[in-house]
């Protein structure tokens, strides 16, 4: 007797950051364990309905001549950015119906001062980012879930885009794709899904601009769970310590020469 394999629909997901990344993700401790999340879409899976999620965290290290253009790369952007700042025309216009000739300046220069202090926080948030000694890495994230329902397969990857909302900081996860006229362009687009299977399936990673994070932004799911991850579908060891295995034996002989 022949058993059918049941038909499954898949959803599928790419994550990016959302600003240049030279900003930095939210630093997250390790307590609660940022796994928690994770640990608790995969516990919504119905073995019944032969559901199944992968989540794949490839990683590419940088070199320090790689990691050097990256941020000499950043500051002339900010810089190029910050020349091209100024006060637009409707900014003039508005000064001189709201503050008339006698405030105007005043307004003007106060506003200057607040941008001034804004940008002295951002250059030093980004030297810390840019030029600190932890190693980085180019990241590809995805994200695929099977079930024989399509919305449970569609709910089961954004139960694992939630888990992601803890990293928002100066910086962020997103989803990429976006809207076409009536139709969004994603990862499960039919022209896009063949690839990203492929990309999974055969362990292909495809370098993409803006996509690097420093090891200490992404540390927490670089670990296994840790017993704050409270999680009922996490596998314990009971706190049993296995006994330490016998230090291997060096024999060394030593032969008077002949």
């Amino acid at each position: 007797m022949t058993t059918t394999e049941p038909k499954l629909f898949t959803a599928r997901a790419e994550l990016t950051l959302a600003r240049e990344d030279a900003w930095p993700l939210k630093h997250v401790a390790l307590t609660p364990d940022p796994l928690q999340g994770l640990a608790e879409a995969f516990n919504q899976i119905k073995t019944d309905q032969h559901e199944n999620i992968e989540v794949h965290l490839d990683l590419v290290p940088l070199n320090r001549a790689a990691a050097r253009f990256r941020a000499r790369r950043h500051v002339r952007a900010l810089t190029r950015e910050r020349e091209q700042t100024g006060d637009s025309i409707w900014d003039q216009i508005k000064d001189g119906l709201v503050g008339g000739p006698t405030n105007g300046p005043a307004k003007k220069t106060q506003r200057l001062g607040v941008q001034r202090a804004e940008h002295a926080k951002e250059d030093q948030l980004l030297a810390k980012t840019l030029f600190a000694a932890d190693p980085h890495f180019q990241f590809q994230l995805l994200i695929r879930a099977k079930s024989e329902n399509k919305d449970r397969a569609t709910a089961l990857v954004q139960a694992v885009l939630s888990s992601f909302d803890q990293f928002d900081g100066h910086n962020e996860f997103k989803v990429m794709g976006r809207r076409i006229f009536f139709t969004y362009v994603g990862s499960d687009w039919r022209m896009k899904a063949r690839a990203f299977d492929r990309r999974i399936d055969k362990f292909k990673f495809k370098k993409r601009p803006n996509a690097t994070v420093a090891f200490t932004e992404i540390a927490g799911l670089m670990k296994p769970p840790t017993a704050k991850c409270t999680a009922r579908n996490v596998l314990r060891t009971g706190g049993v310590v296995p006994p330490p295995s016998p230090p291997p034996v060096l024999q060394l002989i030593v032969t008077e020469p002949s």
